[in-house]
């Protein structure tokens, strides 16, 4: 695995970054990673990276034209529905042979240069940098030196002798140490250019396979419409191979390419707005279900109330009128009668009544308690689903504005590109 190359400075970066071999001066120029599975035809980083085509590599303008970059002097689509489209959104997955190809040799030139780069800057670690540190550490101790020396006979006047000779030593060993510390630090400078060097001539050579695949792409849209348009006309296969062979392409790809990227975003607007229709359905059939069940548990709840109610009167009226009596008639019979033993019997049979119904009327109170946290619930559940329907209702507003807009701007686009065909084999019939 090779090593990865330094990081370029950046804005959450110090202008001098330290590194082992000491201070680096800023530079403008993004370097590139070195990594085995790096893939530059698949970062779309890589079209805002700056380009050169000298011996060292230029910094990014200030200036940049944010125009549409299909735009020709006849191209009169209004800035307002001109849309900038990048090389890898022409590209879009076609041509995986060439690109990985062209990636390949990209990279085979990249790392033997990557590799000699690194290997020149090691080797001048261990020479010509020790040297150059060696003579900035001498430098800076000499003019320490001739510092102290003249401190020392600072009290004399300007007229001495001694003096203007310890000034002059002085001088020429902070010159020295000057010179040396520019030695250092143009040898750094050096070392750094040389991976900036590398780093853009392989980006320039990345941008350079996807600029040229992008007019391939280009032309192939603009071929497939006058192909489309001459068919219309009643041209024959062989006619239509015969006149794209002699026919300018670079004006009707631009706007071939232009109208299906924008069918393309107006597509994926379209299926953006389905996904947001289908999550507010989705919303508004959750609300329905919630209603739903919240009906079903108040239901739920009076019934178990009624029940609760049913089996608390039932125990009043056991406890406050039918146990007394049966007691009562008890007391008042003889003890060896069968109608003693009978009343005992019913005495017990209604005790064990009052029991059941005590357990039933818990069971139903638990269950009215139940319904009730049940019931908050499902309410609160409910607000919240109201909520999150006005969201997915914007969403689907937003949604559907823009699958209208760019809509429109895919048949404004449409229509330019089936005008200029029509110009161009118009212009080649007469």
């Amino acid at each position: 695995m090779l090593e990865t190359m330094p990081k370029p400075a950046g804005p959450n970066t110090s202008a001098n970054s330290e590194t082992r071999e000491g201070t680096l001066p800023p530079t403008d120029v993004h370097t590139p990673q070195l990594r085995g599975s790096y893939d530059p035809y698949i970062d779309p980083g890589l079209n805002n990276l700056p380009s050169s085509t000298g011996d060292h590599p230029s910094p990014p303008s200030p200036d940049i034209d944010d125009r549409d970059p299909f735009a020709s002097p006849d191209h009169n689509a209004s800035s307002d529905d001109a849309n900038i489209y990048t090389d890898l959104e022409i590209l879009g997955r076609r041509y995986p042979v060439q690109r990985m190809t062209r990636w390949i040799r990209s990279q085979s030139e990249h790392i033997p240069a990557a590799l000699g780069m690194r290997a020149n800057n090691g080797l001048e670690r261990f020479t010509t940098r020790v040297a150059l540190r060696a003579r900035r550490a001498w430098a800076r101790s000499r003019s320490r030196h001739y510092n102290k020396k003249l401190d020392a006979v600072n009290k004399l006047g300007d007229g001495s002798i001694l003096k203007q000779h310890r000034t002059t030593q002085q001088e020429r060993a902070k010159g020295r140490a000057a010179a040396a510390e520019k030695a250092f630090d143009d040898n750094m400078h050096d070392r750094r250019m040389r991976i900036d060097h590398v780093a853009a001539n392989h980006i320039n050579e990345i941008k350079k396979n996807q600029t040229d695949l992008r007019a391939r792409r280009e032309q192939a849209l603009g071929r497939k419409a006058l192909r489309s348009n001459l068919r219309e006309q009643g041209a024959s296969r062989r006619e239509v191979r015969e006149i794209l062979e002699h026919t300018p392409l670079d004006r009707i790809g631009r706007i071939a390419a232009t109208a299906y990227l924008s069918e393309r975003r107006a597509a994926g607007t379209q299926q953006d707005l389905r996904r947001a229709q289908s999550r507010e359905r989705t919303t508004q059939a959750d609300i329905t279900d919630n209603r739903e069940h919240a009906r079903n548990a108040s239901i739920a709840q009076a019934r178990a109330e009624r029940r609760a109610a049913e089996y608390r009167t039932s125990i009043e009226k056991a406890t406050n009128e039918t146990l007394p009596d049966l007691q009562r008639q008890l007391e008042a019979s003889t003890d060896d009668s069968d109608e003693y033993r009978l009343l005992a019997l019913q005495i017990q049979d209604t005790e064990d009544d009052i029991r059941r119904y005590v357990r039933e009327a818990e069971y139903w109170e638990r269950e009215t308690e139940s319904m009730r946290r049940r019931i908050k619930k499902l309410e609160d559940k409910h607000t919240s689903l109201l909520k999150q329907n006005e969201i997915r209702k914007e969403a689907t507003s937003a949604a559907t504005t823009a699958t209208e807009r760019h809509r429109a701007t895919a048949e404004q686009h449409i229509e330019e590109r089936n005008a200029t065909a029509e110009s161009i084999t118009g212009g080649l019939a007469k």
